[in-house]
Parts: C-alpha cells; sequence; structure tokens
C-alpha cells in the first residue's frame, strides 16, 4: 500500500508539473515553468563496432548538439534532478556505460559545462568497449556525470520474475553506490522493458526510472516511467534542438496528460 501510495502521489506531481506549465503565464502572470526533456544516447563514437549503428552519435554531432542547446539557453539538469524549471532544460542521459561516455562524451561535457547521468549495468563494467571501475569513479567525481543503474545485469524487467527484479535493482544501487561513494537516485529500464510492478518495485529504492518510449506519444507518465527522446546517428545540432523544442511545447501545454 506504502509502494501504491507513493506510485499515486508521483503521477498527481507530474500532472501538476504539466498543468501548471502554461497556465501560469497566460491566466496569472506568473512565470512559466517547464518540464525537462529527456535524451537517451548510447555511444559517442565515429566508427561503430556492433551492427547498430544507430547507436553511435559522431562526436562532431554530439559537439554540435551541445553548442546548439547551450546557445538556445537550455539548463542541463541529472536524471535525479527532474522536475519543473523556470527556464527550458534538458537531461542527457546514456545508457549501458561505455567506455567513450569517459573518453570523448565527458571531455565534451565539460567544454559546454553540461550534465549528463550514465546508466551503468553493473556487471558489464571492466569488460570490453564498456567503462572500467576508475573510470566510472572519474565520472562521478568530475562534477558533470552522475551515475544511475541500468541492473546488474542488463535484463528485460518486464519480462523477469519479482525476485529477481528486486535483486537485480536492488544489487545495482548498492554496487554503484560503494564503486562511486555516491547515492544512486535514478534508474533506467534496459531495454525500456517493465511492467507496472516494476515500476512499484522500483519505487521502493529509487527516486525517478527512464523508460524508451517517445515523448512525442507518451501522454501519460509518472516519475518512475519518464519518457526519453531517442538520439540516433546522423542527427546534427539543428535537427536535434527542433525535436527538443517541439517536445518542450508538447509538455509544457495546458492540455499534456
Amino acid at each position: 500500500m506504502r509502494v501504491r501510495a507513493k506510485c499515486l502521489a508521483v503521477l498527481l506531481m507530474v500532472c501538476a508539473m504539466l498543468l501548471c506549465g502554461s497556465r501560469t503565464d497566460r491566466q496569472s502572470g506568473e512565470r512559466r515553468q517547464y518540464l525537462p526533456v529527456v535524451l537517451m544516447y548510447h555511444l559517442v563514437e565515429e566508427t561503430p563496432f556492433t551492427e547498430h549503428e544507430e547507436l553511435f552519435v559522431r562526436p562532431e554531432d554530439f559537439e554540435a548538439q551541445l553548442r546548439a542547446l547551450s546557445e538556445a539557453g537550455y539548463a542541463f539538469l541529472f536524471a535525479d534532478e527532474y522536475g519543473p524549471t523556470d527556464t527550458p532544460s534538458v537531461i542527457l542521459t546514456f545508457d549501458d556505460g561505455y567506455a567513450d561516455n569517459y573518453t570523448i562524451a565527458l571531455p565534451l561535457l565539460q567544454k559546454y559545462g553540461a550534465k549528463a547521468t550514465v546508466f551503468v549495468a553493473e556487471n558489464l563494467v571492466g569488460q570490453a568497449h564498456y567503462l572500467t571501475e576508475a573510470q566510472v569513479r572519474a565520472l562521478a567525481d568530475s562534477g558533470c556525470v552522475r551515475i544511475g543503474s541500468h541492473t546488474m545485469n542488463h535484463v528485460p524487467l518486464g519480462k523477469t520474475d519479482a525476485d529477481a527484479v528486486e535483486q537485480e535493482l536492488a544489487g545495482s544501487q548498492t554496487a554503484l553506490e560503494e564503486m562511486t561513494g555516491q547515492r544512486v537516485r535514478a534508474l533506467a529500464y534496459p531495454n525500456g522493458s517493465f511492467r507496472a510492478a516494476t515500476a512499484r518495485t522500483a519505487a521502493e529504492s529509487y527516486d525517478f526510472a527512464y523508460t524508451i518510449q517517445d515523448p512525442r506519444v507518451t501522454t501519460r507518465f509518472s516519475t518512475m516511467t519518464i519518457p526519453r527522446l531517442n538520439v540516433k546517428r546522423g542527427m546534427d545540432g539543428a535537427a536535434l534542438l527542433s525535436r527538443v523544442e517541439a517536445v518542450e511545447k508538447m509538455l509544457t501545454r495546458a492540455d499534456g496528460i
């Protein structure tokens, strides 16, 4: 009952966020509020090393995207800072925990004063192409990156039994907090796989959870089922900014939920 009440409260909070956005400035003259547009990345690499080429955002395009967002005045938030803001904002998220998130993405984030959250699958740490423990700690210590959970083994939680789901979520959180010395409050569901029961279990340990659902077609969500805009290879700064601005308007319109 406690978890159900928490989920209901979270859903009501998001409804209030969405409803307040454009009404405040039209009706009362108060400052408009915005919900963050959440972006989903995986890798920042020039040359793909798997058949999933769309996941490999070119470094020059990633830099152009950061530049475009910065010049347009978007604030950068961490995944555990999700909530209404007085100015337009974005949340950059990276799934899986690839090594280039440290070697390539981090220097660009630092160059533009941007923030990002890397969702790490704990048992992938140290494997080929993935972050090492030292790199995870360096990201966490950089001030530009926070570490989130992507479960222990990158399993589809929506197809996993309840006991295993709890172990995947709690085990990952504990391991990553021990690795970084920092709290881990945000989660991304691997492959976007979850059920209502999964979100309830996640809410026992995490404050925020992210899906792969597209915000352009997802009109009902809570802070345990936050949608993300997928960023694919070949998208330059102008193209990304256009999509972010379109999603921002959808999230702040009065009838947004």
